[in-house]
């Protein structure tokens, strides 16, 4: 049987320095992002880390062409 999104314990965290213990595996967090939370489910290679380790805190964004640069772009 498939369990949806929300049939999940989700456990609202904001504290991104606590230690994944063993008794965590198998569990969902919810860990803050600094903008919103991310679902994050804890498996056994993470034990011993910590959960902000998982989450990206930064978008990473290229840089933005100009209107020229693109026309030439499409040229070629």
């Amino acid at each position: 049987m498939i369990k949806s999104f929300f049939s999940y314990n989700l456990l609202n965290n904001t504290n991104r320095n606590l230690v994944v213990l063993p008794q965590h595996v198998g569990e969902h967090f919810l860990v803050h992002n600094g903008k919103d939370f991310v679902k994050l489910s804890i498996l056994k290679e993470m034990v011993s880390h910590k959960l902000g380790e998982f989450v990206k805190t930064r978008n990473i964004r290229g840089t933005k062409l100009s209107q020229n640069k693109k026309r030439k772009r499409k040229k070629k």
